[in-house]
């Protein structure tokens, strides 16, 4: 599933996409801040006091400090680690 982003510009909000955080990241024990990122829940309503949410362009997580009024894409925090692999680019 994919969804334009408010500008429609060059960005895609995807369902498996990761978008960094922007602001207040919570201190979660064992994790360090370079390994929280944003995903997409697929849902998009007013988000409510202490929930992320996507907006901007480029696209990055923000906290609701209060109830919002507007709609916007909502987001849940996610651990990620880098894994570097190798992929065939031709045969030789």
């Amino acid at each position: 599933m994919t969804v334009h982003a408010q500008d429609n510009g060059p960005e895609r909000l995807r369902l498996k996409g990761l978008y960094p955080v922007a602001d207040y990241v919570p201190n979660i024990k064992g994790v360090g801040l370079w390994n929280i990122r944003a995903q997409w829940t697929g849902a998009k309503r007013c988000p409510k006091k202490g929930e992320f949410y996507l907006s901007g362009s480029p696209i990055s997580a923000y906290r609701a400090f209060e109830d919002l009024t507007s709609e916007y894409h909502i987001a849940r925090l996610v651990e990620v680690r880098e894994v570097k692999s190798l992929e065939i680019v031709r045969f030789l």
